[in-house]
């Protein structure tokens, strides 16, 4: 239908047009929200592996928040090679503030509830949170990580979408979405060590 088209069309022009209006370099100065690592951590001890352990997990919300510092709204979806689509999509708003509310609705619950923040509650009592704002079972499949509705989705869908799970799930040293050479392009993955996948 013409109109659907042209609301695509309108839609598409305005994330471009909002992209164009924040250069890169200005973006960093302007963004001054950030989400509270301390409640992150929180979050990521509930619905991340244990088996990442201490480190592991420390580092997820580390690269979590250097990608977060870096999401420019607006900008131009990476599409990989035979996506089907001719179709440029772009990057939707901003999810800090969002994010950033739910955060404070976490440790506002974990007040009222247990006595204490939400960093201070037992990993079992902030599942039961998270499982209550995130609606349990709600969660069919795992959705990019800017579009996920709850921070706890997100920081989900920023560690299996990594190249480190990819390489637990298959138990061998893929290094997905990194650069090769071509000397090895034919062996087969490097298998990890248990040590490694915990």
């Amino acid at each position: 239908m013409w109109w659907q088209n042209r609301r695509t069309f309108l839609q598409s022009l305005g994330a471009a047009a909002s992209a164009l209006l924040v250069p890169r370099s200005l973006w960093a100065r302007i963004r001054v929200r950030e989400l509270d690592p301390v409640h992150l951590r929180a979050v990521a001890d509930a619905v991340l592996p244990s088996t990442l352990g201490a480190e592991g997990t420390a580092a997820t919300v580390d690269g979590f928040l250097s990608w977060l510092a870096g999401y420019r709204p607006g900008a131009e979806r990476p599409h990989g090679y035979g996506s089907g689509s001719m179709e440029i999509e772009y990057l939707p708003p901003d999810p800090t503030p969002r994010w950033e509310g739910q955060l404070d609705r976490l440790d506002a619950l974990a007040r009222e509830r247990f006595g204490t923040g939400f960093a201070g509650t037992t990993v079992e009592q902030r599942r039961s949170l998270l499982r209550e704002e995130m609606g349990d079972g709600s969660i069919s499949s795992i959705p990019a990580t800017a579009g996920a509705n709850h921070v706890g989705a997100a920081l989900m869908a920023f560690y299996f979408g990594s190249p480190a799970a990819t390489d637990i799930a298959y138990g061998a040293s893929i290094g997905a979405g990194r650069c090769r050479t071509l000397d090895g392009v034919g062996a087969k993955p490097a298998p990890i060590g248990r040590e490694e996948r915990s």
